[in-house]
């Protein structure tokens, strides 16, 4: 039976300059350790090791629902998959009905299956904003319910290049994959990291997050979210936030989404 502060696995990062643990995970992630963290879409509109739909990431208490984003289904016919899906240009349908030449829609069945998606989960907002069990809701979920919409209504209705449609395609996907999961954070987990519900006896899989704060490794493995502690990670972290208030531009060393395996620590 492991504890918040044990180590189910572990592995050396950093050329031994740096030891993570997780109490709850069977493979430790790299932690996003390069210097360059310029926030920018790369070619296939993905924000390499910063990405917080993909990896986990530092810890920050003002964007606390990263840590409980879904991560990509295992199974390859899982049809969620298409929020995490990269799509090739054989699903381009040219406009027949305009002047200008180069434009058109994504598929029309792949359109259906975002659609499908996107309903369910704005259901779910629905709920939360008519549940009057919730005294004071969380603004945040408006806003981002509010920027699924407006995307996927562009992607469903306008004439577009193909790459604006990627463009189009990936707005929905990081709209969905976030506001799934505040709701979660909000509806399953922030309950148990309250105490207002007994805590789990398992992990969901979800992207997880680096922390060295004791309090939040609690609260993460009470709550059954995915947890990694760069226990030498402590010194340089607080220094960094006593000088600039924020977490986000300690130069680490980083190499993307390779993760370490757990039985004998050789990349992978």
């Amino acid at each position: 039976m492991y504890t918040a502060f044990d180590g189910r696995v572990g592995a050396v990062v950093g050329d031994g300059e740096f030891f993570i643990t997780t109490p709850n995970q069977d493979v430790i992630w790299h932690p996003p350790l390069e210097s360059n963290h310029d926030m920018r879409p790369r070619r296939d509109l993905r924000f390499a090791d910063d990405d917080f739909l993909l990896w986990p990431q530092p810890y920050i208490a003002e964007c606390c629902h990263f840590g409980t984003i879904p991560q990509r289904p295992q199974a390859s016919d899982d049809r969620s998959s298409v929020m995490w899906d990269n799509f090739p240009r054989t699903l381009f349908r040219p406009s027949t009905t305009n002047m200008v030449t180069g434009v058109g829609h994504l598929d029309g069945r792949t359109r259906d299956i975002f659609w499908g998606f996107v309903n369910s989960l704005q259901s779910r907002v629905k709920e939360y904003q008519e549940d009057q069990r919730v005294a004071h809701k969380n603004q945040y979920v408006s806003c981002l319910s509010n920027a699924l919409n407006h995307s996927f209504s562009h992607l469903n209705s306008l004439p577009m290049t193909w790459r604006q449609i990627q463009f189009s395609i990936s707005d929905v996907q990081q709209h969905y994959l976030e506001l799934t999961g505040l709701l979660d954070y909000l509806l399953i987990y922030k309950p148990r990291m309250d105490g207002d519900l007994l805590p789990t006896t398992s992990c969901a899989a979800t992207v997880g997050a680096f922390t060295i704060s004791p309090q939040v490794a609690q609260e993460f493995f009470r709550a059954g979210r995915a947890l990694h502690s760069p226990t030498s990670l402590c010194r340089l972290y607080i220094d960094y936030r006593e000088s600039t208030g924020s977490p986000l531009g300690v130069e680490w060393e980083w190499s993307g989404s390779a993760h370490l395996d757990h039985v004998d620590g050789r990349s992978t």
